[in-house]
C-alpha cells in the first residue's frame, strides 16, 4: 500500500481494480486507513471513480484559491 506521505509509516490507501464479465467491466475498490479512520470503497465503476477524483480535484483548487486570496 503506498503512503500519504514519505514519512508517514500509518496513513496507507490503495486502489484495486477487477475486470468482470457483463454488466460493469471495471469494479474498483478503494482502502484507506488515514489517522486512525477506515475508508473501505468497493463496486465503483470507472465513472463513479472518476467522478470523485474530479471533484477532490476541485476541491483543491478551491482551496488553493480561497488561500491566494
Amino acid at each position: 500500500m503506498p503512503y500519504l506521505k514519505p514519512e508517514s509509516t500509518s496513513d496507507t490507501f490503495d486502489v484495486f481494480c477487477r475486470v468482470t464479465d457483463g454488466g460493469n467491466p471495471y469494479r474498483f475498490h478503494v482502502l484507506a486507513d488515514i489517522r486512525g479512520q477506515f475508508l473501505d470503497v468497493d463496486g465503483l465503476s470507472m465513472g463513479e471513480l472518476v467522478t470523485v477524483n474530479r471533484e477532490i480535484a476541485r476541491a483543491i483548487r478551491e482551496a488553493k484559491h480561497a488561500r491566494s486570496l
